[in-house]
């Protein structure tokens, strides 16, 4: 999947064709489940159904549809807690982990595509307004270094054995402190960040970037 995030130009023409009809995809393979078809089909689905994400003709409106990401991430971030609080640790490093690829991925789009064009269009009005781009760059970094204290904390938690909940209590204080700050980040994404990009693009930008952000990001992977 990853090779295939960074070369969209190997399957550009087969997604055309996938799109307006019918294909098969063939496999060598003994295995009939776990294939380079299957992974391969599963990609073109993924990204036919970040395409139709949400909007008419299939292009997404604006950018507050990036919420969507945010509650999707949510959502991953809860069941980790849920399966910290009723012991089931590798089912809480498990959420975890996927809560942190998906953010990263999240991030990668803001920083190389989202960022740069709000700083490029904005300009001066965006230091006279205070609303640097550094600044969300450096909040992502922050983010990310107290998900690596939180997994630190959740790997000295024994499967099979219930923590003492002092344990539990400790790793549930960093995430209260964490949820804060992502809840305060997502929000001045959502005031700040994706309504001046609405100003600032086209329509037609907006949904090829939209379109952009949703492949491989927590939304399109939802099954």
């Amino acid at each position: 999947m990853a090779e295939l995030d960074a070369k969209p130009e190997r399957w550009r023409g087969l997604f055309r064709f996938v799109r307006h009809g019918t294909a098969t995809f063939l496999y060598g393979a003994r295995d009939a489940k776990r294939n380079n078809a299957i992974v391969l089909r599963e990609y073109m689905t993924r990204i036919a159904r970040a395409e139709r994400l949400p909007g008419k003709g299939g292009c997404a409106r604006d950018f507050l549809e990036l919420d969507l990401v945010h509650e999707k991430l949510e959502e991953d971030f809860q069941r980790h807690q849920e399966a910290l609080v009723t012991h089931r640790y590798s089912d809480a490093r498990s959420w975890l982990k996927k809560f942190k690829d998906g953010l990263r991925i999240h991030m990668r789009h803001e920083e190389q595509l989202l960022l740069p064009l709000y700083e490029s269009r904005c300009g001066r009005m965006a230091k006279i307004k205070g609303f640097k781009t550094n600044v969300f760059v450096l909040e992502h970094s922050k983010i990310m270094e107290w998900l690596s204290r939180i997994q630190t904390g959740t790997r000295g938690l024994r499967i099979g054995r219930a923590a003492t909940p002092r344990a539990v209590i400790s790793i549930l204080d960093l995430e209260c402190t964490f949820k804060h700050l992502i809840q305060h980040h997502n929000q001045r994404e959502h005031n700040i960040l994706y309504p001046a990009l609405n100003r600032l693009t086209t329509k037609e930008e907006r949904a090829d970037l939209l379109r952009s952000c949703m492949l491989g990001s927590a939304v399109s992977r939802r099954v």
